[in-house]
């Protein structure tokens, strides 16, 4: 698995020329990483020079292609697609209280996460509990444990089910084995995980950079972004992650080292094995100074509960479009009841997803986000 690729063809206005059709070796350095940036300087594509943790990923090259003039036409769509873009945009009020990060302060120091309802009814005993309770409940078997002092591994046998029960034939059965509800557990594993959130980690949050000006390509560009999650002695952290954009070409896929020791890669959902994650060398701060050269704090961002995504990523950002929101339906109970990424796909796309027995490919699931968030704006297009 290639640990860390960044492609992509900048060309303002957005949308507005067609891709082409163009072949060249990419270098390389010592991650296999290869972040192009082709701006359009009169009438000659450059790449310029970019860096990671200040070792430079590549040098200028130049390409000899020349994009099309666009026709008024493109330009009128892409700005009409931009329009509608935004107003699917979540509000500052559906950002609070779908648990996105927020930023607690003005001097934006410290970030602020406020729990859900579905955070608060599975069983954590804190949704963000303090610095020193190291009491956590095992979001696999749900048994209460505490996190080892050292941060180092600790054997804990865990036997749980792999999928939640859910109801067949009026009787609720565990999908990954068939089992009824409160029949033990089809898996054993070797520790207890937990998803809770430690409060220290509320200062390491960064926001996405302002647009560098009024050209900047960023603005007006949006992107469908996924992680893949593992396991790690301190919690749940992401440990891959991929942006598409609007043709499903994937402009970033790394796979990085989470900050603390892995526990479990998750492999079941990940897609992710042990060899994967300890073979690159790419850090969670390598990861957000690569997104942060093709996003600023005007991108549009797709997908699918992205609260999760940018909280692993310790990114803040305000202009998000959530499927999970975007396509949520009302309870009996007045709640918002939203939908799992597979079975919208499913039905608004024709399109079989999270079905291999690899795990998820994050990839597949931004562009699935993508697909859906551009078939709800296809009808009012000119």
């Amino acid at each position: 698995m290639m640990h860390c690729t960044a492609d992509y063809l900048f060309v303002p206005p957005f949308m507005a020329y067609p891709t082409p059709d163009v072949s060249y070796n990419a270098p390389t350095n010592r991650l296999s990483q290869s972040l192009l940036h082709l701006h359009v300087v009169g009438s000659t594509p450059q790449f310029t020079s970019i860096s990671v943790g200040g070792s430079p990923i590549i040098s200028n090259y130049l390409l000899s292609v020349r994009p099309q003039k666009p026709t008024d036409s493109q330009i009128s769509n892409a700005k009409s697609l931009i329009k509608l873009l935004r107003g699917l945009r979540l509000s500052e009020e559906q950002l609070v209280s779908n648990s996105f990060p927020r930023w607690k302060n003005g001097d934006r120091t410290k970030a602020v996460v406020v729990p859900s309802f579905f955070d608060t009814i599975n069983g954590r005993k804190e949704f963000i509990p303090d610095e020193g309770d190291t009491r956590r409940r095992c979001v696999r078997c749900h048994a209460p444990y505490r996190l080892p002092s050292d941060g180092r591994k600790r054997v804990d046998f865990c036997i749980h089910h792999a999928e939640p029960a859910v109801f067949s034939s009026e009787v609720k059965t565990h999908p990954c084995c068939g089992r009824a509800l409160g029949v033990a557990g089809c898996q054993h594993a070797e520790s207890h995980v937990t998803d809770t959130m430690r409060e220290s980690v509320l200062s390491e949050f960064h926001a996405t950079p302002e647009p560098a000006g009024p050209s900047d390509p960023r603005t007006d560009a949006f992107y469908a972004l996924d992680c893949e999650f593992v396991y790690t002695t301190w919690g749940k952290e992401a440990a891959r992650v991929t942006m598409v954009d609007e043709y499903g070409n994937e402009v970033v896929d790394c796979v990085f080292r989470p900050e603390h020791e892995l526990v479990d890669p998750n492999t079941r959902y990940s897609g992710l094995t042990t060899a994967d994650i300890e073979n690159s060398e790419t850090t969670l701060s390598d990861v957000r100074e690569i997104l942060f050269e093709m996003i600023n704090s005007e991108t549009i961002l797709i997908g699918h509960a992205l609260e999760n995504d940018l909280k692993a990523l310790r990114i803040v950002h305000d202009n998000v479009i959530d499927t999970s929101v975007l396509f949520s339906r009302s309870s009996a109970e007045g709640r918002r009841f939203k939908r799992s990424l597979k079975s919208l796909a499913r039905e608004k796309l024709d399109m079989e997803i999270q079905s291999e027995a690899g795990g998820h490919d994050s990839g597949e699931d931004a562009w699935a986000a993508m697909r859906l968030v551009l078939r709800a704006v296809k009808s009012a297009m000119p």
